[in-house]
Formats: structure tokens, sequence, C-alpha cells
């Protein structure tokens, strides 16, 4: 009689499930002083994603998103090729986020995603700042980052002589479904 009690009372306070990536918005933007350069990616490749809720706090297992140079787009075919001549292609053929942890701070209204990323070869630490909404079995997953281009080792393209800024701005909306 207890193991039902306990059961009842605890079950509906911890949700499990198993995740694939349904929908990706993911954007970043280059800053020159005359302009910015946007873009989009295209296609992702996605580990599977386990994550729970427990007393309303998500937790997620580490995963991983690969994001294929030649899936990064600018609108403009001879700047794209350019960005893939300096992320290092062909000898780098990703960006490779891994996703360690899912922390919150001490009154449990921010979440950060910590792990790594690679760009060029070179792995950084890695966090950003997460909102998660969850409805009818999905998830959907949205923040920025900034990038370094120098932390990576990445020389910044230029365009008659004057160069792009070092960083760069990352944001993104993923949806998770359910696995069934």
């Amino acid at each position: 009689m207890r193991q039902i009690l306990f059961l009842l009372i605890f079950l509906p306070l911890v949700l499990h499930a198993e995740s694939k990536i349904d929908s990706h918005d993911i954007n970043f933007t280059a800053y020159y002083s005359i302009s910015d350069i946007n873009g989009k990616v295209q296609k992702i490749q996605a580990s599977k994603i386990d994550w729970k809720k427990v007393n309303e706090k998500f937790q997620v297992s580490p995963f991983q998103i690969s994001i294929l140079l030649k899936d990064m787009n600018t609108g403009d075919s001879t700047r794209d090729e350019h960005m893939l001549e300096i992320l290092g292609y062909p000898e780098h053929t990703s960006i490779v986020i891994k996703i360690q942890s899912l922390t919150y701070n001490s009154d449990a209204t921010k979440k950060v995603l910590n792990g790594t990323i690679m760009i060029n070869g070179i792995s950084k630490p890695f966090e950003t700042e997460v909102n998660i909404e969850e409805s009818n079995q999905k998830l959907e997953v949205s923040g920025k980052f900034k990038i370094s281009l120098k932390n990576h080792d990445v020389k910044a393209p230029s365009l008659m002589f004057i160069s792009v800024k070092d960083t760069v701005n990352c944001d993104y909306k993923l949806t998770l479904l359910e696995k069934k």
C-alpha cells in the first residue's frame, strides 16, 4: 500500500522522455563596421536527447549537435565559399556542440546549457542561457550565444580592407519531439 501511495504522490513529479529534433531555426550574424552579414544553418545532425522533468526542473543527458559547414548559408555563394575556407574546410567539415549539462541559478529563474563548441578543430567551453517551453509532448528550446573567432584561430575575413568584428552572434530555436 505504501508503495502505491508513494508512486501516486511522486510519479507526477518526474517526466522522462527521449527526444529527437523535429525542426530547427539557427541563425548567425557577423558584423562589419559598414554592414551586417546574416546567415542561416540549413541542416543539423544531432544525437539522441534524453530529458526529464523533476520537480518542475528539466534535466538533460549529454548530447551533441553537428553543423556541417556546407549547410551554412549567407545568401551569397562567393561569401559562403570564403566562409568555408576561413573555417578550415575541407580539413574541418563541421562545427560540433557538445552539451554536458543543464544548470539553474539559485532561484531557478535562469537555465544554462553547458558544454563545448568545436570550430576549426579547436574546442572551447560553451554556455548558453536557454528558454524551455513545454507543450503537447514537445519542447521548444531557444536562446542566444556569442562566438569569438580568435578563440578558435579563425582569421577574420575582410572586405575592402575592413575586417569582420571578432564576435559572431548566434540565435537558435529547436523543437524536440518525444520519440514514440
